[in-house]
This record gives structure tokens, sequence and C-alpha cells, in this order.
């Protein structure tokens, strides 16, 4: 993972109130590189979502679906379907 990326994905971590529109344009600019590592970071929620339902601080995984989203990821479609059928209790939690 190259050093903007790195930059990237650790921005889309914490909710601090301010929408990261500089990263997000980043991101696009680097959709080939990134688009796998925002899969990973929504397969991670799948492995764990306890840990993101504990620090609802935590929502790198709502950047990722959007920008998955806008670049029409076909490889996150799983993951995403997988996410979405957790039990209601986590999913409403989570998003």
């Amino acid at each position: 993972m190259n050093e903007k990326i790195a930059e990237i994905l650790d921005g889309f971590k914490i909710a601090d109130g301010i929408y990261k529109r500089e990263l997000i344009d980043s991101a696009i600019e680097l959709k080939d590189e990134i688009s796998p590592y925002l899969v990973k970071v929504l397969e991670n929620v799948l492995s764990n979502p306890e840990k993101y339902i504990e620090n609802s601080d935590r929502i790198d995984h709502i950047y990722s679906i959007m920008l998955i989203g806008h670049f029409r990821e076909s490889k996150a479609h799983n993951v995403i379907l997988d996410l979405f059928s957790l039990p209601d209790e986590m999913s409403y939690k989570l998003f």
C-alpha cells in the first residue's frame, strides 16, 4: 500500500464532524489502486462487526461503501450483501 492510500484510509477511520472531501477526491483519483483496500475494510467489518458497533466513531466502512458504489466496484457486491444481511440490530448500529 502506498503512502497516499494509507493516508486516505486513515483519514476515513474516525468521525470528527468534518466531511473528508479532499480525501474523497484523492480516493477517486486513485480508484483502481484504492478499491481493493475499500473492499478489505468492508470484509473487516463483516468478520468483526462488534468492533465497529462498540466504536461508533469508526466510520471508514461508510466512506468505503460510498466510494465503492461510486466506482461501481463489482468485486464488493457479495461483501455488501453479506453486511446488509447481518441481523437487523447489528446492521442498524453499523449503518
